[in-house]
């Protein structure tokens, strides 16, 4: 089982084209560019969860008074914020579709992402939709703690599909990352196991003479970074919020 396994590995490494290796590269960066996006845009909630769980006497006029600030900046930075997810995800496709032909579980996972996204955005949308509708209503404070719930867990259900199958199936049959990160002491180099002492030696020659080139590091035409800087948010503070 151990020779095959590494058989297999080492049969990647060589099977792959660095081309293919470098969409793999940038539809990785993307995937992770939105959730990076998407962590952000869901803590930039908790600038109206915080207060209004920790206020349970928050009156509706009170809200009424800050509904410019509730449907103004803060509405619209969370269409921002999550905008910047719907970027990413839209280019992390567009790169991991090249695999797609022929791979019946690449299509699955684009399809189970793509549906990730839009429950993620319709959650969002409810959420946007109680803040310009439903202020006025006693309740108003409660449909606001349920819809940002909404909103974490299908944000969380995201992110988990991202990183434990998306990202997982990029790293092992795409860009062969298990291959870069196979760590020779988990098996015996010794004159008893000749095919593991041989592909051991073929790596360190490889290693040496740069057969096994590292992929040049991917374009990224939306860092993740430079969004935050520029979606930085006027955070809004609610302090007259439940005030009297």
């Amino acid at each position: 089982m151990m020779l095959k396994k590494i058989s297999d590995i080492v049969d990647m490494s060589f099977d792959i084209p660095d081309s293919e290796k470098e969409m793999g590269q940038k539809a990785r960066l993307h995937f992770e560019g939105a959730a990076n996006a998407l962590k952000f845009a869901v803590d930039h909630l908790d600038i109206i969860y915080e207060p209004f769980k920790n206020n349970t006497t928050i009156s509706p006029q009170s809200v009424i008074d800050n509904r410019g600030v509730l449907q103004g900046r803060y509405s619209t930075k969370i269409k921002n914020n999550f905008t910047d997810v719907k970027k990413h995800s839209l280019l992390a496709i567009k790169y991991f579709n090249f695999f797609a032909k022929g791979d019946a579980a690449i299509r699955e996972l684009i399809n189970t992402y793509v549906e990730s996204v839009n429950d993620v955005e319709n959650r969002v949308s409810i959420f946007l939709d109680i803040l310009r509708n439903d202020y006025r209503l006693e309740d108003f404070r409660d449909k606001v703690l349920k819809a940002v719930d909404d909103v974490r867990k299908a944000a969380k259900d995201l992110d988990n599909l991202v990183y434990d199958r998306i990202i997982e199936h990029i790293d092992e049959n795409i860009i062969s990352k298990k291959w870069m990160d196979f760590n020779s002491d988990n098996v015996s180099i010794t004159e008893d196991v000749p095919l593991i002492r041989e592909l051991y030696e073929e790596r360190q020659k490889a290693l040496n003479t740069g057969a096994f080139p590292a992929t040049d590091k991917a374009e990224q035409s939306l860092n993740i970074s430079d969004a935050t800087q520029m979606l930085n948010p006027d955070f809004v503070r609610f302090k007259q919020i439940g005030e009297q």
